[in-house]
């Protein structure tokens, strides 16, 4: 949970749809 956070806040764009890849990219990877 803690690496989607800081994913979340990392990114700059309030897009839902921009939170939703990189939540899938952190758990893909």
């Amino acid at each position: 949970i803690k690496y989607l956070s800081v994913g979340v806040r990392s990114t700059p764009i309030p897009s839902d749809r921009s939170v939703d890849v990189s939540i899938s990219g952190c758990r893909i990877h």
